[in-house]
Parts: C-alpha cells; structure tokens; sequence
C-alpha cells in the first residue's frame, strides 16, 4: 500500500534543547559553633514594702515598735521623729 501523498505526516518532535547544568558550589560554608544553652536563673522575688499602717499598738512607743521607722513607711509618726530628719526610733537597730 502506498501512501497517499495528500495525507498529513504528523510533524517530527521538535529535538529536545540541553538545559545548563546548575552549577556545583565546590566550596563548604564554616558556620560559627552553636553556643551551649545556659538555663537561666530564676528571678529574684520583688522586695515586699513595708506594712502599712494598721492603726494597732504598734503605734505607741519605739518601745513598742523596737525597730527604726522611716518617713512614710505606714508606722512613722512625728512623735518617733525627735530630730525631725525623717528616721523616727534610732536608738533601735536597723
């Protein structure tokens, strides 16, 4: 049987095109060592401020108090204050 010269040929598959091969990086990249982690210690409590004021025995005397009182520490009164420099109860330790 011979071919019909009037008969499409389907086309021939185009070639296919090389594509450039990507590049090898010979060179290996040095990363800085990672740190050791360290767990940090945990923070320290807020100071507690001092008692307010409750209006109780306290109040009377340094006697009573045993201790310094300082200017707006809720236990300071005038009357522990002889001086008048804001520390009421000094002869008492810290």
């Amino acid at each position: 049987m011979a071919q019909d010269p009037t008969t499409e040929q389907p086309a021939p598959a185009p070639a296919p095109q090389e594509q450039p091969e990507p590049e090898q990086n010979t060179q290996i990249q040095q990363f800085a060592p990672v740190p050791e982690l360290q767990e940090e210690a945990p923070a320290p409590a807020p100071a507690q401020p001092a008692p307010a004021y409750s209006g109780g025995s306290n109040s009377g005397s340094c006697a009573d108090i045993g201790h310094k009182v300082y200017r707006g520490d809720g236990i300071y009164l005038p009357k522990h204050d002889k001086d008048g420099d804001g520390v009421g109860c000094e002869s008492y330790p810290g």
